[in-house]
């Protein structure tokens, strides 16, 4: 038997589908009362009030994250450069605060370790490949990319480790 309108046969499944089965049974998400397929997280307001209310914490870790990084780069890359100190600075000036954002913003919207694992180290990959950026651009001719790459990667790792040993004993 052959088929001589395939475009009407196909939307006849089509209509037969929809009449017939319901949307809901077919794809059982959750509907929340306002509309929302899943929850809908906080406000923006919600949003501002909560990275407020954590502005002694993000003091305390802007300033724990330059001093350490400053020293860190100066003994490992820039000893005798301080524009290599100054662009390790206003990276940090400008990662810090998105990354504390991006992880403000993942602790109310995500939920399980895993999800919130994996937003935390894409967020940290992002600070790196930023910080990487801005000092090869104060650095300009002075630096390659991929040496402001690795004394970004490094220096974050090391933050990082140094970050999770002072919050160990002093939090």
């Amino acid at each position: 038997m052959k088929i001589k309108n395939k475009k009407s046969l196909i939307l006849y499944f089509i209509i037969i589908g929809l009449l017939s089965t319901s949307i809901a049974q077919a794809n059982p998400v959750p509907v929340y009362p306002s509309g929302y397929v899943s929850s809908p997280g906080p406000t923006f307001s919600e949003f501002i009030s909560s990275a407020y209310q954590n502005l002694p914490e993000f003091l305390i870790g802007i300033i724990f994250v330059i001093i350490f990084e400053i020293i860190f780069g100066y003994l490992l890359f820039f000893r005798n450069k301080r524009k290599g100190l100054f662009a390790i600075l206003i990276a940090n000036v400008i990662s810090f605060p998105l990354f504390y954002l991006w992880s403000t913003w993942v602790s109310l919207n995500m939920e399980g370790l895993g999800i919130i694992l994996f937003t935390y180290i894409i967020g940290e990959i992002s600070v790196i490949i930023i910080e990487a950026i801005l000092i090869k651009l104060i650095l300009k001719n002075e630096i390659k990319f991929m040496a402001s790459f690795i004394a970004s990667l490094i220096l974050n790792i090391l933050s990082l480790i140094g970050g999770s040993i002072f919050l160990t004993f002093f939090a």
